[in-house]
């Protein structure tokens, strides 16, 4: 039994594509754009567990949720 949370981000509102965050309270990380395996952003994050709850602050630079144009 492992909880996992999850952020998906449509920055561009095309319902098409997206970014995904996951992480749960071992502070056990997974990310994706769309379904590319090549993209691994540089992100962060700290869990604390208190007993019957657990929290995450996450940060996530700007830049890795900008789309790389010159590909």
């Amino acid at each position: 039994d492992q909880e996992q949370l999850r952020l998906r981000f449509d920055l561009d509102r095309d319902y098409a594509t997206w970014f995904e965050f996951a992480w749960n309270r071992k502070g056990e990380t997974s990310d994706r754009c769309n379904d590319l395996s090549e993209w691994n952003p540089n992100w962060y994050i700290a869990v604390k567990e208190g007993g019957d709850h657990w929290t995450a602050e996450i940060a996530i630079p700007k830049a890795e949720l900008i789309a790389d144009s010159s590909n």
